[in-house]
């Protein structure tokens, strides 16, 4: 067992004891954790973050937790399938040291057993409903241990966790200790201020890195992956894992199922999203883990930290919208080895080849760089809506606003007028009833509806109805009901890395036998999908203007093609905007980012959806000295352009009083760096009349058929 003073010494060689050393980031988070105060840790997927946090909480508690009949632990993970992982990876440590480990989610319940577990791990939502149902059950509780923190700031379910953390400390009536890791937080200060405001954390932060060996290749076919594919499997005898991760469902559908028919691998060709039932993704998560020679193709589902083995390679189909994904995804490849090999790859139909290159190159430019920022933190009302509701419900009874109002306290932003507004707004809506005398509020019929549909403790957006998708009596998967238009018996679909064919089709329900031969129909999964990160536009932006682009990509055809097409805004001024007429509209190249775009369109009185992450089009040229050069100069257009995302709100958001909802929503505008430096740079900028660029498509990247490098 490595040395580590501050670890028990069962409990270091539980952790540790197959490690001749610990890792500088792991010594550090010991000590930290040990002392008592809240831990922020910060180092790369794969380097040991879970145990650096665990290990040290473990230890505090060593005594309470052998001795437990209810948790002392809780870890916190931001899917069931995490938590799934989490739980297998640590079960077995814990067992040499006699604590018993157990998971809580809608699909497990541990807590029910005679013996409950003493480390819980479990989701934000099922926290809220032990607090909501059992919260005696977490009476000892003494650490929350936060994983993947990244994915719930700034976000409607962090803000929901955040206030849970404050009810449990009102519970316990003391305070408790919160460790967060994450492999991807820009500013650990700005995380802790939306979680824990006021309290100010340890930072451990791990400073190496691995080393990113790219290939970009441009213009693949499914059929051109599975060659170089089989070719790198040959050259490796021992075994080679591949990891692929595609930027939608259907992609991983139909890129699984070409490699399953092309690649001497056949059943070794796996796949992993969202729509897949929880046991077919259990599944290829324990195969993949197991086997020696494999390709798993997968969507963002595999970026969290589920252990699926050593990683000799990772494939992008298509570059991720933003770094934070980007370093999720090569962070999987070779844990045990100093360099990532990554394959990006921009694939044959994505129209905009040039773009993505350019994209991938931008994300490349980024890492090296540490040009890593994000937004500030947001003042999120949607869940203060939604944890009025679930405390109010709990409690069984009329509640004090004075006591909502402490509740929320830690939250500047959230005075009690702001309370007072939405308990107004949930009485309207008869969610809550008031008190005929007291400043008091009980549930009302709607709120207990809310339960009914377990929607109380729920922060997602309103989801579409969906099908579920069986084989011989297995369920495979759920997708959105819109596909029972074109699923009819006798046709065939991709789904799964499976070819399909339908047997009968129901309202809720179709039933499936094995497919052949080509699909006859594509899957559609919805949503508009994730916009890009704005800080990445601009870097492709910094990239054109400073004339950094790579020539190292491609053949040198496309290598020459490629600088041609960018040839008319190559080495332009950071304070000039290229502009062109297309023979309809006049294209702004811009680079601010899809919203703004759409803000800045929709300001020139124009229809807002015609704009792109890098473009705006006009029936005139822009004229930049009338632009407003902050961002509150925007505000009545950007509620315009918020309206066209109104399907990503939740049932609380919809439950907001409307000053409130619209002042959530502008949140990000005002709070996003990138937003005000692109909207300050363009104010001053002066227009520049070029040729229109030959083969360049600066709209979306979703696939569609276009010219090919």
């Amino acid at each position: 067992m490595p040395p580590s003073s501050s670890l028990v010494p069962a409990v270091g060689r539980a952790f540790y004891g197959g490690f001749s050393k610990l890792r500088p980031a792991q010594q550090a988070a010991i000590e930290a954790v040990t002392s008592g105060e809240d831990v922020v840790v910060l180092a790369g997927t794969g380097s040991g973050k879970t145990e650096a946090v665990l290990a040290p909480s473990v230890s505090r508690h060593l005594d309470t937790l052998i001795f437990a009949e209810s948790p002392v632990v809780l870890y916190i993970a931001p899917t069931r399938a995490l938590v799934n992982d989490t739980f297998r990876r640590i079960q077995p440590v814990l067992d040499l040291i006699r604590i018993r480990a157990g998971v809580r989610h809608g699909e497990q319940d541990d807590l029910s057993k005679k013996i409950p577990p003493a480390v819980l791990v479990t989701t934000p939502e099922s926290l809220d409903v032990l607090l909501f149902k059992s919260r005696d059950k977490l009476a000892a509780v003494r650490t929350v241990i936060v994983d993947e923190a990244h994915l719930l700031y700034n976000a409607q379910r962090g803000m929901q966790l955040a206030i849970l953390l404050r009810r449990l400390e009102l519970f316990l009536d003391r305070r408790i200790q919160v460790c967060a890791m994450s492999a991807t937080v820009a500013d650990a200060q700005a995380l802790w201020e939306f979680f824990r405001p006021g309290i100010v954390p340890l930072v451990v932060e791990d400073a190496s890195t691995r080393q990113i060996e790219p290939t970009i290749r441009i213009g693949w076919t499914h059929a051109k992956l599975a060659e170089t594919l089989e070719k790198i499997r040959r050259s490796r005898p021992g075994g080679v894992k591949v990891l692929i991760f595609a930027d939608s469902r259907r992609e991983c559908d139909e890129l699984s199922a070409a490699l399953k028919e092309s690649t001497g691998l056949g059943d070794a060709v796996l796949v992993h999203h969202s729509s897949l039932s929880r046991d077919e993704r259990l599944l290829t998560e324990q195969r993949f883990l197991e086997m020696i020679s494999a390709i798993c193709v997968a969507t963002s589902t595999l970026e969290l930290g589920i252990d699926i083995g050593n990683i000799d390679v990772v494939v992008l189909w298509g570059a991720p919208t933003g770094w934070e994904s980007f370093l999720q995804r090569v962070g999987r490849a070779n844990r045990r080895g100093g360099n990532v090999q990554l394959i990006a790859v921009v694939p044959e139909r994505i129209s905009g080849q040039i773009q993505a290159v350019l994209g991938y190159q931008a994300l490349l430019s980024q890492v090296e760089r540490g040009s890593f920022e994000a937004s500030r933190p947001l003042q999120i009302y949607g869940a203060v809506c939604q944890q009025i509701v679930s405390v109010i419900q709990a409690n069984k009874g009329f509640y004090k606003r004075s006591e909502l109002i402490s509740m929320l306290s830690p939250w500047r932003w959230i005075t009690p007028a702001v309370t007072t507004k939405i308990l107004d707004e949930l009485v309207d809506r008869d969610v809550l009833q008031r008190h005929p005398v007291q400043a008091r509020y009980g549930p009302a019929d709607g709120g207990h509806e809310l339960v009914d549909r377990q929607e109380v403790w729920s922060n997602f957006p309103v989801g579409s109805r969906e099908v579920a998708i069986h084989q011989g009596g297995h369920q495979l998967g759920r997708i959105p009901g819109q596909n029972l238009l074109v699923l009819r018996p006798g046709v065939t679909f991709a789904f799964g890395g499976r070819k399909l064919t339908v047997r009968s089709v129901r309202a809720d329900r179709v039933d499936t036998i094995p497919g052949t031969g080509a699909s006859h129909v594509r899957i559609k999964y919805g949503g508009t999908g994730a916009a890009m990160d704005p800080s990445l536009v601009q870097e492709e932006w910094r990239l054109m203007v400073n004339e950094c682009i790579e020539t190292n990509v491609g053949s040198p055809v496309q290598i020459a093609r490629i600088r041609e097409a960018l040839s008319p805004v190559l080495g332009l001024a950071n304070s000039q905007i290229p502009y062109w007429h297309d023979g309809t509209s006049y294209i702004h190249l811009t680079c601010a980012g899809k919203k703004l775009n759409q803000a800045i369109t929709a300001w020139a009185g124009h229809d807002p959806k015609s704009a792109t992450e890098f473009t705006l089009s006009l029936d005139a040229p822009l004229n930049p000295t009338n632009l407003p050069s902050e961002v509150q100069g925007l505000s009545q257009h950007l509620t315009t352009v918020d309206a066209l995302y109104a399907g990503e709100l939740t049932v609380f958001q919809n439950l907001l009083p409307h000053e409130s909802l619209v002042a959530e929503r502008l949140e990000w505008w005002f709070k996003t760096p990138a937003v005000s430096r692109a909207l300050a740079r363009l104010a001053v900028a002066t227009l520049v009349l070029v040729a229109a660029p030959r083969e360049l498509d600066w709209g979306s990247r979703k696939a569609a058929r276009g010219p090919t490098l």
